[in-house]
C-alpha cells in the first residue's frame, strides 16, 4: 500500500469551488429582485449550511501542508459562511419586526475579503490566465460590494455588482467544473496560456 496516498487527504477543491460558485450565483439572483423578503432567510440558512463545508476544506489544505487554500477557504467560509449566513437570517427578522438595522459596518469585512483576494494573487501570476482574471474579477466584487454597503454611487455601483456576481459566479462554476474534471483523471478545461514563462 502506498503510505504517502493514505496519509495525504484528496484535493478538495472542486468541491470548495462548487459551493463558493453557487452562494456567488444566489447573491446574484437576490440582485435581480425577483424575490421575496423571505429570501434572506433561506440566503442566510444556505450560508450557514455551507460554512462547515470551508472549514472542513481549510482544514483538509492545512492537512495537505497547503497553507495558500487553506488560508483562501478560512477566509471565505468567514465571509460566505458564517458573516453572511447570520447578516442575512438578521435582515429577514428585521424586516419582519421593523428593527432599525444599518448594515454599512459589513463593508470592513468586504474591504478586508478584497484586500485577501488581491494579496492571494500574487502567487497565481505564475499559473493560467483563466483562474487569475476570476479571482481578480473576485477581489475587485469585493471591494465594489464594500462601496455598495456603504451606499458610495449606489445605482451604479448595484448595477456593477449585479454583473461582477454573474462573471464571478460562471467564472468559478467553469473552475470548479475543471477542478471536478481534473479529479477524475481527466486533462480538464481549457485554462488559458501560463503566465510568468
Amino acid at each position: 500500500m502506498d503510505e504517502n496516498r493514505v496519509s495525504v487527504p484528496a484535493d478538495p477543491g472542486g468541491a470548495m469551488l462548487f459551493v463558493f460558485s453557487m452562494e456567488v450565483i444566489s447573491f446574484w439572483a437576490v440582485y435581480l429582485d425577483v424575490f421575496s423578503e423571505g429570501t434572506y432567510l433561506v440566503l442566510g440558512c444556505l450560508m450557514l449550511a455551507v460554512y462547515p463545508v470551508y472549514l472542513i476544506g481549510a482544514f483538509i489544505y492545512y492537512k495537505r501542508n497547503d497553507a495558500y487554500m487553506g488560508n483562501c477557504y478560512f477566509i471565505f467560509g468567514s465571509l460566505f459562511g458564517g458573516i453572511f449566513g447570520l447578516i442575512y437570517i438578521a435582515l429577514h427578522f428585521g424586516f419582519l419586526f421593523g428593527w432599525d438595522m444599518n448594515i454599512s459596518i459589513l463593508a470592513i469585512p468586504m474591504f478586508w475579503g478584497s484586500l485577501a483576494v488581491f494579496a492571494l494573487l500574487k502567487p497565481m501570476l505564475k499559473g493560467p490566465v483563466i483562474p487569475l482574471v476570476v479571482y481578480g474579477i473576485a477581489a475587485i466584487w469585493l471591494f465594489t460590494y464594500g462601496l455598495e454597503l456603504l451606499s458610495v454611487g449606489s445605482l451604479i455601483i448595484f448595477t456593477v455588482n449585479k454583473y461582477l456576481s454573474l462573471i464571478v459566479g460562471v467564472g468559478t462554476a467553469y473552475l470548479f467544473v475543471n477542478d471536478l474534471l481534473l479529479s477524475a483523471g481527466d486533462r480538464g478545461l481549457p485554462m488559458g496560456p501560463l503566465l510568468g514563462h
